[in-house]
């Protein structure tokens, strides 16, 4: 049989720390903290997977007019709107419970991220192969288009990596209150 000893006071001095803060501000302010971190991942995320084409112009062939000359329209786009629109609200602390918002302000990011239905048969300016620099436009095809479910794969990133970033909030916090 063997003696087991060990020195308690250094706990019993945490413990005494801990019930000093408990009801402050502070331990909202780590919550805070926690819950703005996994925003920002969510987001990191989210952008990663967000889809970014090239920025620039297209000529769309539509028509002739009367003399027989073609009739052409310059489209000009910029396909990096849909990643750079991802925003985060600050955390709000409602009870046991902390939030933040994140969104996208972009109009169609639901229609990128869930899928969308359309109109098989509809023409579309935009679409088709470039023949000598101008787009001569295409039909479409398929009367669905899946999404890219970029929100679904960032939040499984979130639930995957919160019990980290969680711990290490926390202990930084504790580092604070160690000293």
């Amino acid at each position: 049989m063997a003696n087991v000893e060990f020195d308690v006071r250094e706990f019993e001095n945490f413990c005494n720390k801990v019930r000093e803060l408990d009801g402050k501000a502070d331990t909202t302010r780590v919550l805070e903290a926690g819950t703005n971190q996994l925003a920002a991942l969510y987001v990191r995320e989210a952008k990663k997977r967000t889809p970014v084409g090239k920025r620039g112009s297209v000529k769309a062939f539509m028509g002739r007019d009367k003399n027989g000359k073609a009739i052409y329209l310059t489209y000009h786009y910029n396909t990096q709107q849909t990643r750079n629109s991802w925003r985060v609200d600050a955390a709000k602390i409602t009870g046991t419970t902390a939030t933040a918002k994140v969104y996208n302000t972009s109009r169609y990011a639901s229609f990128v991220d869930e899928g969308h239905r359309q109109e098989v048969g509809r023409y579309v300016p935009m679409l088709g192969t470039p023949i000598g620099g101008v787009v001569h436009g295409a039909r479409l095809k398929k009367p669905w288009v899946e999404g890219l479910h970029m929100t679904d794969a960032a939040e499984s990133v979130v639930d995957r990596n919160a019990g980290r970033i969680l711990d290490r909030v926390v202990r930084g916090y504790l580092r604070e209150l160690d000293k």
